[in-house]
């Protein structure tokens, strides 16, 4: 039989567990669109690329910001967005809540407490994973923004030859390139 400190641990660490993925799925994705812009950018003339360049590492530091943003209001907020309301609304929260009740209760019903604990474990595995991805992301973007930042006083020529160099090790650090 599964106790109940143990359900309200699977659903906690469930919970986080899709936080980190979808966090490190954005993380990813704003990775990867920086290399593709990149390689796109390749072979164009250098001045038009120098500006491109800049665009990229902006964008790229203000979508994490955004991203970090987004998430901490998330955790403030909770999951609730603007529910309807009224009959209508009251009957379609009756309905969700009592299908994910009867789906929790044969999800748990087919349960034993070992494989709860073996879930448990595992889910302790993919976030600690995650975690680390997550920081090597962070790491390698906030980086690529102070070095985007330091790069301003260098020479237009030097700037240059630097920001090409500062995509290439966060991307290549992020293992994407």
């Amino acid at each position: 039989m599964v106790s109940d400190d143990q359900i309200h641990k699977h659903k906690e660490q469930q919970r986080q567990l899709e936080q980190k993925r979808k966090l490190v799925s954005d993380l990813r994705a704003i990775l990867s669109n920086l290399k593709e812009e990149y390689i796109r950018r390749k072979h164009t003339f250098p001045l038009v690329r120098y500006g491109k360049l800049k665009i990229m590492i902006k964008s790229a530091v203000a979508q994490f910001r955004d991203l970090l943003k987004k998430e901490g209001e998330e955790e403030e907020e909770g999951s609730q967005s603007n529910p309807p309301t009224g009959l209508l609304g009251n009957a379609m929260k009756l309905a969700k809540t009592t299908e994910a009740l009867r789906k929790e209760a044969e999800l748990y019903a087919n349960l034993s407490s070992k494989d709860i604990e073996k879930e448990l474990n595992n889910f302790a595995k993919e976030i600690a994973e995650l975690e680390e991805q997550f920081q090597l992301y962070e790491r390698n973007i906030r980086s690529l923004g102070e070095s985007y930042e330091e790069s301003k006083s260098l020479a237009p020529v030097r700037r240059y030859t630097a920001m090409k160099s500062m995509i290439k090790t966060c991307l290549t650090e992020s293992s994407l390139l």
